[in-house]
């Protein structure tokens, strides 16, 4: 048995990308198991070092990891470690939580504490092990002994050897106060340098594990820290004291839980209750009819909308009048409380002097509580110490008192800034911050109040001691919408979190904005979601003081108000069902028998499927707030659609979300009444109406108009294909439509794409098609002129058979071979001489070529001029046959996308023309033309270029060629403007650093061309990416990158490369707007 438990701890593990090797020495373990036995954590000592490792189901999750701390003037407790003897015993419980996800939660796991002793000073340490079905424990343990009265811990040295081949999702570790107020970032665990924890882990599509710590009490909070030169290999960073020391501690002491909470999917991770476990049960619980939890109103939005103030003068927000305006709003929401930031004097500005119990000269606080108390709502006061933290600490007494005697029974507090504590600038996050933290829990538990704590300490599940602590910020919640910049929070981040900060415990994050886009000072600034989306944050996200932060104006004029109208803050059950981390988010609660269910989108659109299978039996009303018919997240994210419907267990509901957007249901049993009266669910379904087809003969440009209807209940996109002649042209377009609705979708097919002849059109598949004349094809055309003596009969065959060609391959569906076709009928048409086809023949098949082809370019254009100087005597038969020859081998090899083939060819052309004789203007112009596709491309870095309109030069971020690159491009009209070496069609490659987190706009324009180019995120501004466009250039006329009256700038510009295009058709070769 010794050998089997020594391989587990101390031989080579390799497998799904975690390769660990231990020290050599000798090695002792044991294991312990799950209830269910999946997860399965070996304990043992390596080489003197106690390690562990853990997998599920035979699978490596943690490899081989060590542990151990570091403790002033003695030996390494990572050292000389030899198990002195094993404990087990079994943990199986259920409580019932004062508020929470849940009513009841188990509490099941098998716990095992290994006692060890160190070789040559007998200092004693304990490591307790507890493994859940969904989840490992682990602390240490200084048991009481000689020579522990006070001892200082310089570092705990905890590790955890993951697959460095993971994706992760996690904040980079910091000191400060807004440390974890950051994006997530969703990055290869390999890159990952250090995390504030938690930090979410994916070693495969069906397995997660995240690392966080639980029951954080007397000691200071974990970070992680890549250890060089072992990827995947991270070890515990304990926040440091300002003497660098990491805890001080005295005698017998139980360090908080490292944790490590384990699924197959994402909604594994977001309801499990390891966390929750770890911590001790309920130490305040003999009364606990004082902590309520609700949701809440108040003076809060308005003021970081920059509306109103904190501060005293005329544009105050926390008036008497304001406040008792926001109680009556809750009253209609069936809130339980109303906030009031800027109520007591010294608030806002620099936040001095405060006594957190003086009103200011307008808020009349015993009114206010007097109104309040009779219409049923309490009130929170506003304590932000602005990290002045000495005088509240010694005063919380005191303060906690006086809100007792007058009925104030919650607060939130607040560190902004800052955190002086026994008279040092502090981490918000060391030792002697996290027991302030907690001194607040215990003054404020033993005067009836509950705390909102924003800028505080990570949750780590003290909620379950201390269910007065009912929820904190940590988070970059809905007021980074203001301080992030124009981009705000990007709606993936919503989706990440429900799997990363809330499973430490709730977030207050502040959702219920629906006025998104309401900036009231133009501050520029906007909620990144749909109002849908805002909705559905409430089933999402959890809070047991849950705010509804928008003002009572923007409810009034809002219909999506009613969903919010009694929402729980506390519940039965949860379901986190489908979801994909950073991708989706859908989740169910239960209040009660009513459940309400929300999903969340990242700036994609999406379709999700729901079962409800979760409603017990019965028939329950759906009331569903979704993204309506014309709703978009950047251009209209206002709309909601809202629907009451029947469904049951049995029901499947369709959402559909517009990227940024989301949607919410509430589901609760329906009456009599409604059974006889709503409709039942119905699945969304198209119906087309008969297609209207116009064809413009001039360009050859089809416009298709049809009727679309959804059947179904609820609003759908529909991916909509034109067919033409009964095959698919183009792709398919998504319309979105209301449900029981009806509107009008326009498609354009290119002229490419038409028909040389009649053809029909249907919209949608077995839908009915219409027929659409063709007035008078390429072919008729071509055998007219052959009729008038313009085209002579054999170069009418030879057209014929070019045309002939391109109309079978559009038949076959293939349009670049139709194109590639009719480029040969150019080809052909460009080699005949005047006298077999007249020069006003060639001018009228060439227009019609250009519609389908586009004008000639590159070297269809120097192939003209070539035939135009021909026939006008400038340039005699045999070199223009000559030239024809080599312009035919350049096109050749450019369609096979063979540039140095196209070049070798070019310089063939070059010296016959150079050799002559030529007309000095025609070889002039020829070379001129052909030397733009032979000299290859030209980069100019955008820092040389001309800058208008507040572009800047920059140079503070890395990997930038030539002297720097062009920032500061955030305003409309700022850019780059470029001269263009020589007219004619250029790829134009751009390199660019975007990393707001979204996909940034600018317009690229020169003449009367502009195209606007779609730049997407990057990882980080060092990081630099290339975009390709075409566009047509003139020697005339600057090139101008530049921030456009429908773009969002907001990138960096580090150069552009211009590249003469040839102008032709290939099969791998993009094609040109």
């Amino acid at each position: 048995m010794k050998r089997g438990l020594l391989a587990i701890v101390a031989a080579v593990l390799i497998s799904g990308g975690i390769a660990v090797t231990p020290a050599h020495g000798e090695a002792s373990g044991s294991v312990v198991e799950s209830p269910d036995r999946g997860l399965r954590v070996a304990i043992g000592t390596v080489g003197g070092r106690i390690t562990y490792s853990v997998t599920k189901y035979g699978k490596p999750l943690v490899g081989a990891s060590g542990l151990g701390l570091d403790l002033a003037g003695r030996p390494s407790l990572t050292q000389g470690m030899a198990v002195e003897s094993v404990e087990r015993r079994r943990i199986d419980e259920t409580w019932k939580p004062v508020w929470g996800t849940s009513s009841e939660v188990r509490n099941h796991a098998n716990e095992l504490t290994l006692r060890t002793v160190q070789a040559g000073t007998g200092f004693k340490l304990d490591v307790v092990f507890r493994v859940f079905d969904d989840g490992v424990g682990f602390r240490y343990h200084f048991p009481d002994q000689p020579g522990l009265d006070a001892y200082a811990v310089t570092a705990e040295r905890t590790e955890f050897a993951l697959d460095p081949a993971a994706r992760s999702w996690s904040l980079a570790a910091g000191t400060t106060w807004s440390a974890d107020e950051q994006h997530y970032r969703d990055q290869p665990l390999s890159t990952v340098a250090t995390a504030q924890t938690p930090i979410t882990v994916a070693p495969a599509a069906d397995s997660y594990v995240v690392v966080h710590e639980a029951g954080l009490i007397d000691y200071p909070s974990m970070t992680l820290k890549a250890v060089a030169g072992q990827p995947g290999r991270f070890s515990s960073e304990l926040i440091a004291l300002p003497d660098g020391t990491k805890a001080n501690l005295s005698g017998e002491f139980s360090t908080p839980w490292r944790t490590l909470t384990v699924g197959d999917r994402p909604g594994d991770l977001a309801e499990s209750h390891l966390i929750e476990n770890l911590n001790d049960p309920c130490a305040i619980c003999a009364d606990t009819s004082w902590i309520k939890p609700a949701t809440y109103v108040g003076v809060w939005w308005e003021l970081q909308r920059r509306q109103t103030t904190w501060t005293a003068g005329p544009k105050h927000g926390a008036t008497t009048a304001r406040v008792k305006e926001y109680i009556d709003l809750a009253k209609q929401a069936g809130a339980g409380f109303v906030l009031a930031e800027g109520w007591n004097t010294n608030a806002g500005g620099a936040w001095a002097d405060q006594d957190f119990v003086t009103p200011q000269a307008d808020f009349d606080l015993p009114e206010v509580l007097r109104y309040a108390a009779a219409n049923g709502v309490g009130f929170i006061a506003h304590n932000e110490t602005r990290g002045d933290v000495d005088y509240y600490d010694q005063n919380l007494e005191r303060i906690f008192s006086r809100y007792e005697k007058l009925g104030i029974h919650a607060v939130k507090t607040g560190y902004a800034t800052k955190f002086v504590l026994g008279g040092v600038n502090r981490s918000h996050f060391d030792q002697e911050a996290v027991r302030h933290f907690q001194r607040v829990i215990d003054v404020a538990a033993r005067h009836h109040i509950t705390v909102d704590a924003h800028e505080a300490i990570k949750p780590t599940g003290l909620t379950r001691t201390y269910p007065n602590l009912m929820t904190g910020e940590g988070v970059a919640g809905m007021e980074q919408q203001n301080y992030m910049g124009a981009k705000g929070n990007p709606p993936a981040q919503a989706t990440i979190l429900p799997f990363t900060r809330f499973l430490g415990g709730p977030a207050d994050y502040t959702p219920g904005v629906l006025n998104v886009t309401w900036d009231p000072a133009r501050l520029g600034t906007r909620v990144q979601t749909t109002s849908a989306a805002q909705l559905a944050l409430y089933p999402t996200f959890f809070s047991p003081m849950q705010m509804l932060a928008d003002t009572p104006e923007n409810y009034a004029a809002h219909p999506g108000f009613a969903f919010l109208k009694d929402m729980p803050a506390t519940w039965d059950e949860t379901r986190v069902l489908d979801s994909a981390i950073g991708d989706y988010v859908t989740t169910a609660r239960r209040s009660g028998k009513t459940w309400y269910l929300g999903a969340i989108t990242d700036e994609n659109n999406r379709a999700l499927q729901v079962p409800l299978s979760f409603l017990p039996r019965g028939t329950f009303v759906a009331e569903t707030y979704a993204d309506a018919q014309d709703t978009t997240w950047k251009g209209n994210p206002l709309p909601v659609e809202i629907r009451r419907t029947l469904v049951s267990s049995s029901t499947r509901l369709s959402m559909s979300l517009v990227g940024g957007g989301g949607q919410a249901v509430k589901l609760r049993p329906a009456t009599a009444d409604e059974v006889r009266q709503l409709p039942s669910y119905a699945v969304p379904r198209v119906r087309y109406g008969m297609p209207e087809a116009t064809l413009d003969p001039a360009t050859q440009e089809l416009t298709v108009k049809t009727r679309l209807t959804n059947a179904g209940s609820t609003v759908a996109e529909f991916r909509t294909q034109v067919y033409v002649d009964g095959r698919a042209s183009g792709d398919a377009q998504p319309v979105r439509v209301a449900g029981g609705g009806t509107r009008t979708a326009d498609f354009t097919i290119p002229a490419a794409a038409v028909p040389d002849r009649d053809f029909t059109v249907a919209v949608g598949e077995r839908s009915r098609a219409v027929a659409v004349p063709q007035a008078r094809s390429l072919l008729e055309i071509v055998h007219d002129l052959r009729r008038s003596g313009e085209v002579t009969s054999s170069s009418m065959h030879m057209l014929q058979r070019g045309i002939l060609t391109a109309d079978a391959e559009l038949r076959k569906g293939d349009t670049t071979g139709r194109l590639l076709a009719l480029q040969d009928v150019r080809r052909s048409l460009y080699g005949l001489p005047v006298a077999e086809v007249t020069a006003q023949a060639r001018a009228t098949i060439d227009d019609r070529l250009t519609i389908r082809l586009g004008a000639p370019q590159g070297l269809f254009a120097i192939a003209l001029k070539v035939r135009l100087a021909t026939d006008a005597g400038r340039l005699d038969k045999p070199l223009s046959d000559q030239l024809g020859a080599a312009l035919e081998a350049a096109i050749t090899a450019a369609t096979a996308d063979d540039a140095a083939g196209m070049r070798e060819a070019l310089h063939g052309f070059t010296a016959l023309v150079e050799a002559g004789p030529i007309d000095p203007d025609v070889a002039a112009e020829l070379l001129t033309a052909s030397s733009a596709l032979t000299d290859g491309p030209r980069t100019i870095e955008a820092e040389s270029a001309q800058l208008v309109g507040g572009a800047c030069r920059r140079t503070d971020h890395s990997g930038y060629t030539g002297s720097g690159f062009v920032a500061c491009l955030k305003t409309q009209g700022s850019g780059v403007r470029f001269e263009a070496p020589a007219d004619g069609l250029y790829t134009v490659r751009l390199r660019y650093a975007n990393a707001i987190g979204t996909t940034q706009t600018m317009t690229f324009a020169s003449g009367t061309q502009s195209v606007q180019l779609q730049l997407p995120t990057l990882p980080n501004w060092d990081t630099w990416s290339d975009h390709e466009v075409s566009l047509s250039l003139s020697r005339a006329t600057p090139l101008t990158f530049a921030f456009g009256p429908n773009d969002n700038g907001n990138v960096n510009l580090d150069s552009i490369t211009l590249e003469a295009d040839p102008g032709v058709v290939g099969r791998h070769r993009k094609e040109h707007p």
